[in-house]
């Protein structure tokens, strides 16, 4: 469904779990993207602090009364 997205001009398919500015340069990504929920790690350090300092992080508004679990279980 993501690759149908008309915006995207690619789509990065298992990328390495932590996002870096090296990933993000690597793949030529212009945003870092994440919905609005926290994203303080587990040592009290938000996780995508260094794309917000150069720019390029992005954030999208969660819609409460859609659950992505309900979603993937609809497509399994």
């Amino acid at each position: 469904m993501v690759k149908t997205a008309r915006w995207l001009d690619e789509i990065v398919e298992c990328p390495p779990t932590k996002t870096s500015l090296k990933t993000l340069n690597s793949y030529s990504c212009a945003f870092c993207v994440h919905g609005d929920g926290s994203v303080i790690g587990k040592y009290g350090v938000d996780s995508y602090a260094f794309a917000k300092n150069v720019g390029r992080y992005r954030e999208t508004r969660r819609i409460p009364s859609i659950s992505t679990t309900d979603l993937i279980g609809r497509l399994l």
